[in-house]
């Protein structure tokens, strides 16, 4: 199942389109593309195998991957950086990701949305996942549902 997701990115009049293996930035006035691939630290001919991700807004994109298939036990939790292109390895996740939802929210950080009691938030300062234990969340497992944050 292919993993594909877009933001806006309005200064730069551009969409940021986040695939299995590659981030693309297109800017919608020039037509102009970019492609990057997140290589492996260990191994340069390896990259990561993207299973989730949410845009910060700013610069930052926050990726749920591992290497190779999706079927590797080992789920990286990283940042990158539009600007820099550096990759910053973050806090592992708490669970083994399967195409569950990453939502970015600037009031309280990152929510991965896995379905009811594997409901996590991520603190950004903090580097720290913890469990929402009220999710009142009915879907047992929210493997390939969609998700999204409403405010009242």
């Amino acid at each position: 199942m292919a993993f594909i997701r877009a933001n806006f990115m309005a200064d730069s009049n551009s969409l940021l389109i986040v695939c299995e293996e590659k981030i693309t930035t297109f800017n919608v006035e020039t037509m102009d593309s970019d492609y990057n691939y997140i290589p492996s630290e260990t191994d340069p001919d390896a990259i990561h195998y993207i299973h989730s991700s949410c845009f910060d807004g700013q610069d930052s994109i926050y990726l749920m991957t591992s290497i190779g298939d999706i079927d590797d036990d080992e789920d990286i939790f990283m940042r990158y950086s539009l600007s820099t292109r550096k990759i910053t390895k973050l806090a592992k996740s708490p669970i083994s990701s399967d195409y569950s939802r990453l939502i970015h929210d600037q009031s309280f950080g990152i929510i991965y949305v896995g379905g009811k009691g594997r409901n996590y938030r991520y603190s950004i300062p903090d580097d720290k996942w913890t469990l929402i234990t009220d999710d009142n969340d009915s879907i047992t497992n929210r493997a390939q549902y969609g998700a999204c944050l409403i405010r009242d």
